[in-house]
């Protein structure tokens, strides 16, 4: 299963690769997303993902609010991946 850091306004993708018993803590590691459209700096973005056995893994819990994040406050979305750079940063 997917999973989606999201960073203010730039998202980044990630795969669950473990879950508690409790169903509350997952770890999750860092995918590859190649892009797949020649749009330039647009806001319209396509990626493929692959899983990368060498992206660094995460650790993030399901909090009382319904919300995922990693102990320093990352938010991240559980059930699908996305990456977007947002150029007008």
């Amino acid at each position: 299963m997917g999973a989606t850091h999201v960073g203010f306004t730039d998202r980044y993708p990630y795969t669950i690769v473990s879950v508690s018993k409790s169903k509350r803590l997952c770890h999750v590691q860092e995918d590859t997303a190649t892009r797949t459209d020649k749009n330039g700096m647009s806001d319209q973005q396509t990626y493929e993902y692959t899983p990368n056995r060498a992206g660094k893994i995460k650790v993030i819990r399901l909090h009382k609010d319904g919300s995922w994040k990693t102990s320093d406050g990352q938010r991240f979305h559980v059930g699908s991946r996305r990456m977007y750079h947002d150029y007008s940063f």
